[in-house]
């Protein structure tokens, strides 16, 4: 057996195995966050109890509108995603799903701040609500472009825009899918924790102490989490990017990457519950 036929057989059980692993756990998980924050009114009565409930319903749409897919296609070899049809509506609802979470991860970061500062009466579900309202219309919007780019013409879900190519490689990818969602998260975060550390110097009821510093130690904690899921693949997506005229064994290699990228990128959708649950406990020692 080739060096090539290996690398395939690599990736393709690391799609069954990891991808399945993946899919469970973020499927358990995130109807668990739904559980939790539809039930617990500490939860259903704040802002950010909104923002991670639909971050929640986002997540499990993209466990099973793309990573199911993925793992039927690339783990089972269907090709079910060299459908035309199944390859545009697989395409964009990733794209849907993805963005729409990540969107709403940064308006939570950035309302657990407010909420924090002499701004807090600005953090409110009302106006949650309707940037959740916007935030979906823009990105449905957004999303026509991938359905008319991408197609199935040859049983390869693919671009079939030499333009779109170069704006997903050099724009989408790497900037509104990363660095922007990303330097965003760290900020935000960064000042929100800085923020709930100072109020244990401040005369503040214990009541409120107690609830803004497990909301924001949840929210920082999804958002921590995300980041970390999601560089390994910027820098596997870059990597590949960057190269001219690969060879056969290097695209072997470059798909073996990219589904181990993929499949860790995942998991930053996955693991909300579990890190959620773990500063539930620390609070309650």
């Amino acid at each position: 057996m080739g060096t090539v036929d290996k690398l395939n057989i690599v990736s393709q059980e690391m799609n069954i195995y990891f991808g399945i692993l993946v899919f469970i756990s973020g499927i358990i998980g995130n109807l668990s966050n739904l559980v939790i924050f539809q039930t617990l009114q500490t939860f259903r009565e704040t802002t950010s109890g909104f923002y991670l409930t639909i971050i929640s319903i986002m997540n499990t749409g993209l466990m099973l509108g793309s990573l199911l897919i993925r793992i039927i296609s690339d783990g089972f070899k269907t090709n079910i995603k060299g459908i035309p049809s199944i390859c545009k509506i697989q395409v964009a609802l990733t794209v849907y799903c993805a963005m729409f979470s990540f969107v709403v991860l940064c308006a939570a970061t950035i309302d657990q701040y407010i909420s924090m500062s002499q701004f807090r009466q600005h953090s409110n579900q009302r106006f949650a609500k309707r940037l959740v309202i916007l935030t979906s219309i823009i990105i449905a919007c957004y999303c026509i472009l991938f359905l008319l780019y991408w197609d199935a013409p040859f049983e390869i879900c693919m671009i079939v825009n030499p333009n779109f190519i170069k704006y997903t490689n050099y724009f989408h990818s790497p900037i509104i899918s990363a660095g922007l969602p990303l330097s965003i998260m760290i900020v935000f975060s960064s000042l929100a924790f800085h923020k709930s550390r100072s109020f244990t110097t401040k005369q503040i009821h214990i009541m409120r102490l107690s609830r803004d510093r497990q909301l924001t130690a949840m929210t920082l904690s999804h958002a921590v989490f995300f980041i970390i899921a999601t560089m390994p693949f910027i820098v596997i997506f870059t990597y590949i990017t960057i190269q001219t005229n690969p060879n056969t064994e290097q695209i072997a290699r470059n798909n073996l990457l990219f589904s181990i990228g993929i499949l860790i990128n995942y998991t930053g959708y996955t693991v909300s519950f579990y890190a959620l649950m773990r500063v539930e406990f620390r609070f309650h020692e």
